[in-house]
């Protein structure tokens, strides 16, 4: 899913963020 919808891992990335 997240191949064909990078809004996705744009929010992976955020909620990575906020775990660190």
């Amino acid at each position: 899913i997240i191949i064909f919808m990078p809004i996705a891992s744009m929010i992976e990335n955020d909620i990575l963020k906020l775990h660190f």
